[in-house]
């Protein structure tokens, strides 16, 4: 490998450069300070910290407002705010309180048994209302409420019938519907049949004013308006 000579050896490089405690300060300096300085190096005087940022702000260090920072500690490094729990029975013990046997259980079952919820809701089985049903309907087998459906039906056919939606061609029987569900025909108007000594369709409640011709060119040119002003008299 050849090198060449420098053709201009005494020629002083291009830029600024800073010459101190150190020759030159370049980017590996800048980011390894702590091997390139000193061990020795003067650092920030302990009263000026607090005012620091880079002192305050260390990782897993309190933050203190350096007002603060000198004060003398309330409290201890150990104290909790805030009220402590009170110590109780683990969630074991208290769901197996309730657990009994023997006797016990039977003496709990007498003393259950002065409630109506314990009677009409007992454990697994559905609410009893106690009804006094006639005799000839006890039998559950042979007598149900309700009609009693005819085979199986198809539930979209129900929803979506075949011949579309029922049109009742009797007015009374659509009238019914109207009271009774509110079933109003799209784009029907709604009426309640009042019985008025006026014609609704004709009738219009509230204070009617005279109309105007022009109105809103009126309201921008008052002053051309003829009846704002009265007339000149000549005498």
């Amino acid at each position: 490998m050849r090198v060449n000579n420098d053709p201009i050896p005494k020629i002083r490089g291009a830029g600024y450069q800073i010459v101190g405690v150190r020759d030159v300060e370049n980017a590996d300096f800048s980011i390894r300070q702590d091997v390139h300085l000193a061990r020795d190096a003067p650092g920030t005087p302990e009263h000026l910290k607090k005012y620091r940022k880079s002192h305050v702000n260390e990782p897993g260090k309190i933050q203190k407002h350096w007002g603060v920072a000198e004060d003398q500690k309330k409290f201890a490094d150990n104290y909790s705010y805030g009220k402590s729990t009170y110590g109780s029975d683990p969630v074991d013990k208290v769901i197996k309180a309730q657990t009994l046997a023997g006797l016990a259980d039977k003496f709990n079952d007498i003393k259950e048994a002065k409630y109506a919820s314990h009677n009409r809701e007992p454990l697994g089985h559905g609410f009893s209302r106690e009804y006094n049903w006639p005799e000839h309907i006890q039998n559950k087998e042979t007598n149900n409420f309700g009609v009693a459906s005819q085979g199986l039906e198809s539930a979209k056919d129900m929803l979506y019938p075949v011949g579309g939606a029922f049109i009742a061609d009797d007015p009374s029987t659509t009238a019914m519907y109207r009271k009774t569900h509110g079933n109003y025909a799209p784009g029907e108007q709604k009426q309640r049949d009042y019985n008025w000594k006026i014609n609704p369709a004709d009738h219009r409640f509230g204070y009617g004013e005279k109309r105007v011709l022009n109105g809103a060119a009126l309201a921008l040119h008052a002053e051309r308006h003829e009846e704002q002003y009265p007339k000149t008299v000549i005498i």
